[in-house]
């Protein structure tokens, strides 16, 4: 395997291990401090009113994954 095709992989897998850990761990810590964040939103923000925060998962890069292996699929020697 060369240097090249190691460091696409890397580059491919390492935004999916931080996406299991964001899943995993950041969500569950913001729900469960968001009303302590939307404290200190209100008492950052200069707006008479704060809106509510909800945090939710960005699927964005599972869309990626999926166009790269279309793409590669269409263009293999690219």
């Amino acid at each position: 395997m060369s240097n090249q095709s190691r460091g696409g992989r890397i580059n491919r897998i390492n935004p999916l291990v931080h996406q299991i850990i964001s899943k995993a761990l950041i969500k569950n810590s913001l729900e469960k401090n968001r009303t302590k964040i939307q404290k200190v939103l209100s008492q950052e923000m200069t707006t008479k009113n704060v809106p509510k925060i909800i945090f939710e998962i960005d699927n964005t890069i599972n869309n990626v994954f999926r166009i790269n292996d279309l793409l590669e699929k269409v263009n293999p020697d690219e």
